[in-house]
């Protein structure tokens, strides 16, 4: 069984040191993930772990102008950035799980006002768009210029 938790130096910053990602382009890694979510407190990162407690994945998700950058406002909508799953625990099923738990994470420790989600997600990457479909997501028709590309935007309602 996966659990998603909300990252804190306390409970998690002695796991999130042997977190590897070898093409951190599109996310930064833990560590850039974690340092950017310190100074905004619009940002919270979020660790995705296993049955033993091992980190296998981590991501963002930003209220406020994180989905404004892409064209949606208010207090009812959460971006999902950096997504991404340890090198080692790739195609485990640890994303989608990740996914489908995201809405009650969402609703019990951020707001239960938010009922979008939305990403951006490079063109190119295809794996990840199919892992978002089928976690129920939707493309959407805007496309944003990324500095790695195009950006497709996808939305969930929770």
């Amino acid at each position: 069984m996966t659990k998603i938790d909300l990252y804190s130096d306390e409970k998690y910053s002695f796991i999130a040191a042997a977190y590897q990602l070898a093409d951190t382009r599109h996310t930064g890694g833990a560590g850039n993930v974690i340092a950017r979510c310190a100074v905004d407190s619009e940002k919270f990162p979020v660790v995705i772990l296993d049955d033993e407690g091992n980190l296998v994945g981590f991501f963002c998700l930003h209220i406020g102008k994180g989905p404004e950058q892409y064209g949606f406002s208010g207090e009812d909508v959460i971006l999902l950035r950096a997504f991404s799953i340890d090198d080692r625990f790739r195609r485990q099923g640890y994303a989608s799980s990740a996914l489908t738990g995201l809405p009650a994470l969402i609703h019990e420790q951020i707001s239960s006002q938010i009922h979008q989600i939305v990403l951006a997600v490079n063109a190119e990457n295809i794996v990840a768009q199919k892992t978002y479909e089928k976690a129920g997501f939707d493309r959407l028709p805007q496309v944003f210029e990324g500095t790695l590309g195009p950006l497709l935007i996808m939305e969930k309602a929770i």
